[in-house]
C-alpha cells in the first residue's frame, strides 16, 4: 500500500513546478494588460487630437474677429490644442481650412487668397530683425489671407513637438502666439513707426526738413552721376576716333613700267614628273648648257 502511494506522488507535479507556472502566467498577463492599456491610451489620444482638429477648423467663434487680437476663449482653445499637435496635425488644420476657403491661420476669419495661376515665386521681406519670409509657388500663397497671417502660422508651427502626444513623457509647454512673444508683424511695425512720427508737430517739421535736404542731396548726386556719364561717353567717342585714325589704311595698286608677258614653260618641262627631274637628267641638262656633248662626257 505504501509503495503504491509513493508511485502516485512521483507521477504527480511538484509544488515548485506549480508555483513557476503561476508566475509565468501572471507575468504574461501583466505584459498583455500593459500593451492593451498603451494601445487604448494611444487610441484615446488620437481621438482627442482629431476632435481638437475639428474644433480648431471652426475657429474663430466670430466672423469679425481680429487675428492680431483674438478673443481670449478662442486663443485658449487654440493653444490647448497645440500642446497635443504635431507639425503634421497642424498641416492638416491648414488643409481643412483651405478646403472651406478659409485662411490657414486658425484665429483668422478671412478667406484665403486666390492667386493668379501664372504667378511666379515671391519673396516677402519682414521688417523685424531684417529677416526674410519666403512664400514659394501659388499653392503656398493660397494658404493664407495675407503675409501677416502666414508669419503668425509659421511662428506657431515652429513650437510644436515632433513626438506623438501618447509618447510624450512630459507635457509640452504652452505655445505662444506671435503677438504674445513681443514681436510684431511687418504691417504692425510700419503702422507703429508712422504713429511715432506723428506724435509731435516739431518732429514733423524736422522730418519735412530732413526729407527736403535728402531730396537736394539726391538731386546733387544725380547731377554728378549725369556728369560722370557724359564724361565717360565723351572719352569713349574720343577713343573710337583715335582708333579709327590709327587703323585707317589706303589700298594703292603698284605701278608697272613694262607690259606683262605670258608665263613660259621651260623646254625640259616635258621630262619632269610633277616638276621633279631625276639626277641623271639634271646632269645632262647642265652638260648641254655648258656646251658639252655626250661623247666628251664619256671620254
Amino acid at each position: 500500500m505504501n509503495s503504491f502511494l509513493d508511485c502516485l506522488k512521483a507521477d504527480s507535479p511538484s509544488s515548485s513546478d506549480d508555483t513557476s507556472k503561476v508566475q509565468v502566467n501572471d507575468r504574461q498577463k501583466s505584459t498583455a494588460l500593459h500593451y492593451a492599456r498603451n494601445i487604448q491610451y494611444q487610441k484615446s489620444m488620437q481621438e482627442r487630437v482629431l476632435d481638437l482638429i475639428v474644433n480648431t477648423v471652426d475657429l474663430p467663434s466670430h466672423s469679425n474677429a481680429d487675428p492680431g487680437r483674438p478673443l481670449a476663449s478662442d486663443a485658449a482653445l487654440f493653444k490647448r490644442a497645440l500642446t497635443l499637435f504635431q507639425p503634421k496635425d497642424y498641416d492638416d488644420i491648414i488643409l481643412e481650412r483651405n478646403i472651406y476657403e478659409k485662411c490657414g491661420y486658425a484665429l483668422c476669419p478671412r478667406p484665403n487668397l486666390k492667386q493668379d495661376r501664372h504667378l511666379s515665386d515671391r519673396t516677402f521681406r519682414s521688417m523685424k530683425q531684417g529677416c526674410k519670409f519666403r512664400l514659394n509657388t501659388k499653392e503656398e500663397l493660397d494658404k493664407w489671407c495675407s503675409v501677416e497671417c502666414a508669419e503668425r502660422a509659421v511662428f506657431v508651427r515652429l513650437q510644436l513637438g515632433a513626438e506623438p502626444a501618447w509618447l510624450r513623457s512630459t507635457p509640452v509647454e504652452d505655445v505662444r502666439l506671435l503677438e504674445e512673444s513681443g514681436q510684431k508683424t511687418a504691417t504692425e511695425d510700419l503702422v507703429g513707426t508712422m504713429q511715432d512720427l506723428a506724435i509731435k508737430e516739431p518732429l514733423r517739421v524736422d522730418l519735412a526738413t530732413s526729407l527736403q535736404s535728402l531730396a537736394l542731396d539726391q538731386a546733387r548726386k544725380h547731377a554728378i552721376q549725369d556728369r560722370i556719364h557724359a564724361l565717360s561717353m565723351e572719352r569713349d567717342n574720343n577713343r573710337s576716333t583715335e582708333v579709327d585714325s590709327v587703323t585707317a589704311t589706303a589700298i594703292k595698286e603698284r605701278e608697272t613700267f613694262e607690259n606683262p608677258s605670258a608665263p613660259s614653260v621651260p623646254h625640259h618641262a616635258n621630262d619632269s614628273v610633277e616638276g621633279y627631274q631625276s639626277r641623271n637628267l639634271r646632269l645632262d641638262q647642265q652638260a648641254e648648257s655648258k656646251g658639252y656633248n655626250d661623247c666628251d662626257m664619256n671620254t
